[in-house]
């Protein structure tokens, strides 16, 4: 599978899908730190990485 971790998922989740053998990106590697929402999901899309997250808020973006 491939994912895109907000800045917010600890870095031991990251390492576990990693080592399940998923392709984890994370935001401060891909995209700046900080970013707003909607270039987080820009850059998944482009990508084709669903979205890893704990902000409860995140862009108000509707899952499909």
């Amino acid at each position: 599978m491939r994912l895109l971790a907000d800045e917010y998922v600890p870095p031991a989740i990251v390492s576990a899908l990693r080592g399940e053998g998923h392709d984890v990106a994370v935001v401060g590697d891909t995209v700046d730190l900080g970013s707003e929402d909607t270039v987080l999901l820009e850059y998944a899309r482009g990508t084709d990485r669903l979205i890893l997250s704990e902000n409860t808020d995140f862009c108000g973006a509707d899952p499909d």
